[in-house]
């Protein structure tokens, strides 16, 4: 029989997934009014004995013609004007399809982010104290000198208590990042007031920053992590009583 801690620690697992996945307050509403049998289709989704069938309408159409179809849309939204003579989007050969994509790729030319981000100096000061939420409190902060940060500088770590779809403790796994290179907060918080520095691949993960632990209103020992909200990048916390699994590294420095 599961204890009550157990049941809430699942509980709050599921929680922290729903938060890396982008999922809202609505998002949350909606799952709980759901019906009987919405409850019964997602069981047997989950015990492998139904599948979910999503219509997708665009899978047997051309590219081509789903440039003409949004063309059509920008014409009828009022966002492109035709010319007098030429033809409605939906008529367009495949040539004038091509052709028109070509002129657009000369306005939205590829960026070399990478590029970008090593032109500039993002030079962090990891000895500064980090940022402190209301009533918490500092239990270790790793000092790292200075940290210029770049992607190819940061790598995400995983522990081998989180391979392979197994997961760890939190305190077990704070002893096994003892001679890792983690970074501190200080570099979350530099990534939320930069997020364009941050990764894509990191979206989906939550990204812990083990070189800070606190000690929250409550007194639970607590790491806190960069995630993407599904609109932008936001940063929240874990307790070290709970588990974390392969969706949940450590950034490391990596120089």
């Amino acid at each position: 029989m599961t204890s009550p801690f157990e049941g809430f620690k699942q509980i709050n697992q599921l929680v922290q997934k729903f938060i890396k996945m982008g999922w809202g307050s609505e998002r949350v509403t909606q799952l709980g009014q759901a019906t009987k049998q919405q409850y019964r289709d997602i069981e047997a989704y989950l015990d492998g004995k139904a599948v979910i069938d999503v219509p997708r309408k665009y899978s047997q159409t051309s590219i081509e013609q789903m440039c003409r179809e949004l063309l059509d849309k920008a014409v009828k939204d009022g966002l492109v004007t035709v010319a007098e003579g030429v033809c409605s989007p939906l008529d367009m050969s495949n040539g004038d399809v091509i052709a028109v994509a070509n002129k657009l790729n000369s306005y939205f030319m590829p960026v070399d982010d990478a590029k970008e981000v090593k032109d500039e100096d993002h030079t962090i000061d990891c000895d500064t104290d980090p940022y402190v939420p209301n009533r918490w409190s500092i239990e270790e902060h790793q000092k790292g000198g200075t940290f210029k940060f770049d992607p190819a500088n940061v790598a995400l770590h995983l522990d081998k208590g989180q391979k392979d779809g197994k997961m760890t403790e939190g305190h077990k796994l704070r002893k096994a990042l003892a001679k890792q290179p983690v970074l501190n907060a200080n570099v979350l918080d530099y990534l939320l007031a930069n997020p364009h520095l941050i990764s894509e691949e990191w979206k989906g993960k939550a990204v812990f920053f083990w070189g800070t632990i606190y000690r929250n209103r409550d007194g639970h020992l607590c790491v806190r992590y960069l995630f993407w909200r599904g609109d932008r990048w936001a940063s929240d916390f874990y307790w070290l009583d709970i588990d974390w699994s392969g969706d949940d590294p450590a950034a490391v420095d990596a120089s």
